[in-house]
């Protein structure tokens, strides 16, 4: 089951070709999505930054209905600060609340789904790019 990253959910919010069609092939190999608690800050974040905060927001709440949500472990601690620490030292950060959904992804041994490249400077982490 991998986890989409917050880029894919609002592509498929707003319909976009490339993120339907990798949701599709996803769904024909048997694999359904799961989020983390970050994508559901980032989505209301944009949500009540947007002109259309309602039904954003219904939106959005309709879809984590759907969704498993990972459950956050003390396991995460210690791969976000060795992942954070190992990147810093070689020069490639990556924000923190994604540096989190990686961390999430890679303690429960799943894959991303995204469009961000950022996101394959991270070791071991298998990323599904549409």
């Amino acid at each position: 089951m991998p986890v989409a990253d917050t880029s894919f959910i609002i592509d498929l919010i707003r319909h976009e070709r490339a993120a339907l069609k990798k949701l599709d092939a996803l769904e024909q190999e048997g694999k359904t999505l799961c989020i983390t608690w970050v994508n559901a800050l980032e989505l209301f974040t944009g949500a009540y930054r947007s002109a259309h905060i309602e039904s954003n927001v219904k939106e959005i709440i309709a879809l984590l209905n759907v969704c498993e949500e990972l459950p956050f472990s003390a396991e995460i601690y210690h791969t976000f600060g060795y992942l954070s620490a190992a990147l810093h030292r070689q020069g490639n950060p990556v924000g923190d609340f994604d540096l989190v959904i990686a961390a999430m992804a890679l303690s429960h041994d799943r894959e991303i789904v995204t469009r961000d490249h950022h996101f394959e400077k991270i070791p071991d982490l298998v990323v599904l790019r549409y």
